[in-house]
């Protein structure tokens, strides 16, 4: 187990303000850098690494997560100036957030931004929430102090601003980490695929820092040594958090000692602790004494007989303590120690004596140097080329389901399945030793899709462990170990138990229908023949597609994950332990029963081991395949199963349709993208300001959801929402552009994370929503005339001045004009229930959470 953790450290010292802070962050990344390279230089080599609140992001790039330059341009975008968020503050306080919790429940606008230590936690509010929760905490006389910052980071407060790093992540390049890296935000090792990196990136920023609960977490995982590579308080919550347990903490850097000095101390805890380090870097000189080589005799009694051992004897040493030390602690447990050495060198003695001895090996005499051994093989390299091309399999493994025949690759997103590449790892490694089988293939990972909308040409790397086991990587996608050998194995099971049947029945139409992305070559689920409490039983075969009758199995895995959970029901493989053949690997032919036993599930993973058996046989037994469960909610997973029947929005009124901003995930988003979205329109997103492309994407996700379920409910017919486009006219007034679209008029809004769209073929239609709030007199006096200010008397002031707005937006939207400036121009002349008349135009209203929708009739 690890036993050494490096812990880099973002620093927020100062009272200046935040761009000072930030200032103070840019100089301790130079420094933390320094430190970082100093030490590795110095053979110090962490086991692990994680970091504190932005000082996460040194620690991946001391972890290799991010180039240098990659990690200076996040924080760059990260200056907590442009991310400050107006009414808000942070509050530290002097105890730990346990005591916390329950006066906190049920508290708006206040939040856990940072779990320090048993002995101090920072939150985050509006000044309001801050000021009574203050009042609170002097009532328990409790030390509080209100912190000079408003960026609002670790707390639902930025969510609005996180299309700055969105933007920032595009162009971070990711790489396989060859360190460890722990997040305070899961309290787990960092995800291996780029994608889900980029999705906890974002996590970290809107979600507590639990370092608190991480210092607790690697203890658990026997960590006993904390180095701070950086300046801050870091040492001093970790001694609060692990006080009273055996562990070493020492920062690298503090203000009271020069930079080498403290460097020393380092190594000096480090040396104590056991570890290899740099002597002459202490000033301790290296013994240069030349000594005469010893040669070891492998054959002497110590090694093949015990029986020169059988004549010792241990003498217990029966001196006393002398009446000064009695009272001693130490020498009374360097006492208790020396006994215990005693009682333990005379029962491994008594062992030695009592042991029978065993007749020496028949290879005992045999010389080293006749024993004859393979040649090391030499490392090689295996260019991959695949296209759709030379495997036009790969377009039944898309995963979005676009319209059949629809002309642009591009937008189904064919990627490389997990199982067809480990297959073509075995192939290498085949190649590479004529005469010997594929056995095992290990320690299988994959880190990022590999699509094939271009040809994918990548290198292959191997090398070999020994003659018959090689390494194999595809440098930032896949890698794997495979074991060769002339002969089959023997399987431990023929079988595996599942339990008691759930009595689900579902038929393979249905499967790939609802359930599953692929096209008729990965299509290989020929029955479902038992969904049970602990796995799945069914029947498989392979197809034309290179891998599909593994990643069938994985198929009827995930279909169970589907079928029995209750929420993050969907996932995607990322890692097996190993695949054992105990058949030829590729010998695919005929139907396989394959059976599918769930070994761990976790909030983030579901494992699980497979059997494949044909005609009664063993075929193969897989081990430890993972799957990574996604946070896609059941309609974001409809939409991209059955994009026909389903949409992402809401109808909150007859052929009025609202999508909210909810998904923090960007992979998520990437998804909505490539559902609804053809490439011109995914080009002029691209081509928005950050903070625009989401407000973009929701509006008109809604307007294609309520135009495909008008097209579906008039005239009978389904699309897909990338067959026609939503453009804009000169004026900004959008409409449609597609041929099944004709005669169809539309209207939408947005406000805050809603937006609210509505479609009509009886002519043209506005809509507007807005949010309830007090308005000021002077608003009112530009908006309203004096017979509308008649007609809202008696009712509440907030939410009909709201209605009334909102009227008159919509209704400026039905003529194509807008308010052209002068909302008293669109007099609202009656009021039935919460339907307002203009002219001769009613729209209705209604009113969603705090919100006002409305719509011309």
């Amino acid at each position: 187990m690890a036993d050494y953790f490096n812990l880099p450290r973002f620093e927020t010292n100062g009272t200046t303000g935040e761009q000072s802070v930030f200032n103070t962050a840019m100089k301790l990344l130079e420094k933390s850098r320094i430190l970082d390279s100093a030490l590795k230089k110095l053979g110090v080599k962490p086991d692990m690494n994680a970091g504190h609140s932005l000082g996460e992001w040194l620690a991946g790039r001391s972890s290799g997560l991010a180039s240098e330059a990659s990690v200076l341009q996040l924080l760059t975008r990260l200056n907590p100036e442009l991310f400050e968020v107006k009414n808000t503050r942070f509050l530290a306080v002097g105890c730990g957030y346990d005591q916390l919790k329950p006066w906190l429940e049920g508290r708006p606008d206040i939040y856990l931004s940072i779990d320090n230590c048993p002995q101090q936690v920072i939150l985050c509010g509006t000044v309001e929430a801050v000021e009574d929760f203050s009042a609170v905490l002097r009532a328990h006389q409790i030390f509080h102090q209100q912190l000079p910052f408003q960026s609002g980071f670790h707390s639902p407060f930025v969510k609005d601003k996180l299309d700055r790093i969105l933007d920032g992540l595009e162009t971070m390049e990711f790489r396989q980490t060859g360190i460890p890296l722990w997040s305070a935000t899961t309290l787990d090792l960092y995800p291996e695929s780029f994608d889900e990196i980029r999705s906890l990136s974002i996590e970290h920023l809107v979600k507590p820092v639990r370092f608190r609960e991480l210092i607790d977490k690697l203890y658990a995982e026997n960590v006993r040594m904390f180095v701070q590579v950086g300046s801050g308080g870091l040492v001093g919550f970790v001694d609060d958090t692990l006080k009273g347990k055996s562990y070493s903490a020492i920062a690298s850097n503090v203000p009271i000692r020069g930079g080498l000095q403290q460097i020393q101390r380092v190594m000096a805890a480090l040396f104590v602790e056991g570890k290899a380090i740099d002597l002459t870097f202490m000033g301790v000189g290296a013994q240069q004494t030349a000594r005469k080589p010893m040669k070891l005799q492998l054959g002497s009694p110590f090694v093949t007989s015990f029986d020169s051992l059988k004549k010792i004897t241990v003498h217990q040493p029966k001196k006393e303590l002398a009446l000064d030390d009695v009272a001693n602690p130490v020498m009374r447990a360097l006492s208790a120690n020396l006994h215990e050495i005693a009682l333990v060198q005379s029962e491994i003695a008594g062992l030695i004596r009592n042991r029978p001895v065993a007749a020496p090996a028949a290879r005992a005499n045999v010389r080293p140097e006749t024993i004859k051994q393979p040649a090391q093989r030499a490392p090689f390299k295996k260019q991959l080329d695949v296209s759709l091309q030379n495997s036009p399999w790969l377009i039944d493994h898309s995963l979005l389901k676009q319209k059949p025949g629809w002309h642009c690759v591009e937008d189904m997103d064919p990627v490389i399945p997990m199982t067809m590449i480990f297959e073509v790892f075995g192939d290498i490694a085949r190649e590479q030793a004529p005469g010997l089988r594929v056995q095992k293939i290990m320690a299988i990972k994959v880190f990022q899709w590999m699509n094939v909308v271009e040809p994918f040409r990548e290198t292959v790397t191997g090398e070999w462990k020994n003659p018959a086991l090689v390494y194999l990587d595809l440098d930032k996608y896949a890698n794997a170990e495979v074991q060769l050998s002339e002969t089959k194995g023997v399987p431990e099971a023929t079988g595996y138990d599942i339990g008691e049947s759930l009595g689900i029945t579902i038929t393979p139409e249905q499967i790939y229908r609802e359930n599953m992305f692929h096209g008729p070559a990965y299509q290989g689920i020929r029955e479902v023949k038992s969904i049970a409490r602990n796995g799945i039983t069914g029947l498989i075969s392979g197809s034309a597609g290179k891998g599909s009758l593994l990643d069938n199995a994985g198929q009827l895995f995930g279909l169970w994950l589907q079928l029995t959970l209750t929420k993050d029901r969907i996932a995607f493989p990322v890692k097996i332990n190993e695949v054992e053949f105990y058949g030829e690997m590729e010998d695919q032919a005929g139907i396989f029963e394959c059976t599918c036993r769930l070994t761990e599930l976790t909030d983030e993973f579901a494992t699980a081991d497979f059997i494949l058996k044909r005609d009664g046989e063993v075929w193969s037994i897989i081990r430890g395949w993972q799957n990574r469960r996604l946070e896609i909610d059941d309609k974001l997973w409809n939409v991209s199963m059955a994009p026909l029947q389903n949409v992402l929005s809401e109808e909150v009124a007859p052929g009025v349709f609202l999508f909210r901003n909810a998904y923090q995930r960007v992979v998520s988003w990437d998804f909505i993208l490539k559902r609804y979205f053809n490439q011109p329109e995914k080009q002029h997103q691209r081509s928005l300001m950050p903070n625009k492309k989401k407000e973009w994407m929701i509006s008109r996700v809604a307007a294609k959801d309520a135009t495909r379920m008008l097209l579906l409910r008039s005239r009978g017919e389904a699309y897909f929402p990338i067959e026609f486009e939503i453009r804009s006219d000169g004026v900004g007034k959008p409409f449609l552009d597609g041929p099944m679209t004709g005669g169809i008029h539309i209207s939408l809004a947005h406000k805050n994370l809603e937006a609210v769209a509505i479609a009509s073929d009886k002519g043209p239609v506005g809509i507007d929503i807005e949010e309830i709030q007090p308005r000021s007199s002077g608003f009112t006096e530009i908006v309203f005339t004096p017979l509308e200010m008649a007609l809202l008397e008696g009712r509440d002031q907030d939410e009909w001045m709201t209605r009334c707005w909102v009227a008159k937006e919509a209704f400026g939207k039905m003529l194509g004009k807008g308010l052209m400036g002068n909302p008293r121009a669109y007099q609202i002349e009656e009021i039935k229930e919460n339907a307002l008349r203009i002219q001769d135009t009613w729209i209705n209203t209604i009113k969603h959470f705090n919100y006002i929708i409305g719509w011309t009739n």
